[in-house]
């Protein structure tokens, strides 16, 4: 592991460091977590599900299953994964929602 950065190395680092401030706070990240949430949403609801009875289901608090319905909490894989298993579908459903990839253009 290096213990110090050559300075030759500095003088790049900003091309390489992703900034995740930024990347976290675009238009189409809170736009496609809006949506997933929205489809989440109508699936649990198909499935006649309240926030309490789903998260005894998948093991995520109600709480957090219902900031991921409104579209405030961006998840990981793992829970994508949890959620598929308490409703009892493929993950990929979760998914099924279209989303324009022109908001991805810069």
């Amino acid at each position: 592991m290096l213990k110090y950065i050559p300075t030759l190395f500095l003088k790049f680092l900003p091309t390489f460091v992703v900034d995740r401030s930024t990347m976290q706070n675009n238009d189409y990240t809170k736009d496609f977590l809006l949506q997933f949430g929205a489809n989440f949403g109508k699936i649990r609801l198909s499935k006649n599900l309240s926030f309490r009875s789903l998260s005894h289901k998948c093991s995520i608090d109600y709480a957090d299953l219902n900031k991921i319905e409104k579209g405030k909490r961006n998840i990981t894989l793992a829970t994508i994964i949890e959620l598929a298993k308490g409703l009892e579908i493929h993950p990929k459903e979760l998914f099924n929602f279209s989303f324009p990839m022109q908001k991805l253009e810069k």
